[in-house]
């Protein structure tokens, strides 16, 4: 049974296709925990459960049937200060455009799949160093 004060950073990845879930635990393995979510209401729970303990939040915008924005506006109106990476194969330019048409918050980094293993660390490894 592993000693969780052992563990130093908490991540939460939202996305509906269980390859990008595996790739993302894979790769956030070597940086800490990995907790999962599928549909909006499993991501509303673990967020709601663990916003203390998050240190960053991966979200899919398209979650099949359901829409990653509104997952993102419920989670921001919870707890804001959980910082947030917006996962999408849109370009960057275009996840801000929506975002801001939408008139949210912008998260804290965007990254536009597909994404390599180190392009995902670099940018957490920067967002948790900030």
């Amino acid at each position: 049974m592993s000693d969780e004060r052992s563990i130093e950073h908490v991540f939460l990845i939202i996305d509906d296709d269980p390859m990008i879930t595996r790739l993302c635990t894979r790769i956030l393995k070597r940086l800490g925990l990995s907790l999962k979510a599928n549909t909006m209401h499993t991501a509303l729970q673990q967020f709601q459960l663990n916003q203390d303990r998050l240190s960053v939040v991966l979200l899919d915008l398209n979650l099949g049937h359901e829409d990653g924005l509104s997952v993102f506006e419920a989670c921001t109106e919870i707890n804001p200060d959980v910082p947030f990476v917006v996962m999408s194969g849109y370009s960057e330019e275009s996840m801000r455009e929506h975002f801001a048409a939408d008139n949210l918050t912008q998260p804290s980094a965007f990254l536009s799949k597909p994404f390599t293993p180190t392009a995902m660390l670099e940018l957490l490894e920067a967002l948790l160093d900030a």
